[in-house]
């Protein structure tokens, strides 16, 4: 059994956000092996979601529906960190489909 945390680290540009100390943590239910089971979570700085992989192999993928929440209008830097006791264990980024806009003036 191995426990994964993912972190949700907001940052202004020139300070730390006085929000982050009032940190909340989330946890996974399952199932959330697919995008459409994934697990919804509205996370403000310094929250984090921790999840457990049951299955020893590694081929039990976790989905995370990951929101920030609304925050003063300014510039923000959000990064998401997993930790893990699994050598070699990794996490990825997986957007939605996108469609560029048309070039402007």
């Amino acid at each position: 059994m191995r426990t994964n945390k993912l972190w949700l680290i907001g940052l202004v540009v020139g300070c730390l956000t006085v929000s982050g100390l009032a940190q909340t943590g989330y946890f996974e239910s399952e199932p959330n092996d697919t995008r459409v089971q994934a697990n919804a979570f509205t996370l403000n700085p310094g929250d984090w979601i921790e999840g457990t992989s049951w299955v020893p192999s590694g081929t039990d993928p976790d989905y995370y529906l990951v929101r920030t929440a609304t925050a003063a209008p300014a510039i923000y830097r959000y990064r998401l960190v997993l930790t893990s006791d699994i050598v070699g264990h990794t996490g990825e980024i997986r957007g939605q489909g996108q469609t560029p806009a048309d070039p402007g003036p």
